[in-house]
């Protein structure tokens, strides 16, 4: 009695340490997860986007257009209306406001810019929406005036760049980029021009 009680222990405990064997060596051929940027420290790269520029985001656009604007990259239709971070390539810092076109803080912190937009020589201004704010868009490019201000580009967020950069403290906040594109700077609420000064050429 004793003696089988004895070899069915052996028996289990040898299919036991074959099941952990089978187990480890599927761990082993899995491949191991990235780590994941957190694009919200200084000196982290900035997170690939493709902005929807204004032009694109207008109320006359036909539903025809509209179901375009969300595809795939490789079929995006109107390529002259969608920009990346190529396009923001310079010597100088790129500033990036996201923003909410409904919101009285980014709406002021707009104006401040517009005031001061003959400091941007050579840094490059984004203005970057939520895809969710496309309807309210057009209506404040209409009513800051924003076309008589060709060196602001803004646009919406169409692969999740806010989501990644964004602090979800308050708006509007402001991202400051080398000519690297590396953060260098954030500015969570209202920025005084004063303190953008320093990050403006």
């Amino acid at each position: 009695m004793l003696s089988k009680l004895f070899t069915l222990l052996i028996l289990f405990a040898s299919f036991i340490a074959t099941a952990q064997h089978v187990d480890t060596a599927h761990i082993k051929k899995t491949k191991p997860a990235e780590p994941k940027i957190d694009y919200t420290q200084l000196g982290t790269p900035m997170p690939p986007f493709l902005v929807i520029t204004i032009d694109s985001v207008n109320a006359k656009t036909t539903a025809h257009k509209r179901k375009h604007w969300f595809k795939h990259k490789k079929s995006l239709i109107a390529k002259s209306n969608l920009l990346t971070e190529k396009d923001f390539i310079s010597d100088a810092n790129l500033i990036v406001m996201m923003f909410n076109p409904t919101c009285s803080h980014c709406i002021e912190e707009t104006d401040l810019l517009k005031t001061n937009i003959h400091l941007f020589n050579k840094s490059k201004l984004l203005l970057l929406a939520n895809k969710s704010m496309k309807d309210y868009l057009p209506e404040f490019y209409k009513q800051r005036n924003l076309k008589d201000f060709p060196k602001i580009t803004i646009g919406l967020d169409s692969i999740g760049f806010i989501n990644q950069a964004y602090l979800y403290r308050a708006l509007p906040q402001i991202n400051i980029y080398d000519k690297n594109h590396k953060l260098i700077k954030i500015y969570s609420g209202e920025a005084p021009i004063d303190s953008l000064k320093q990050y403006i050429e």
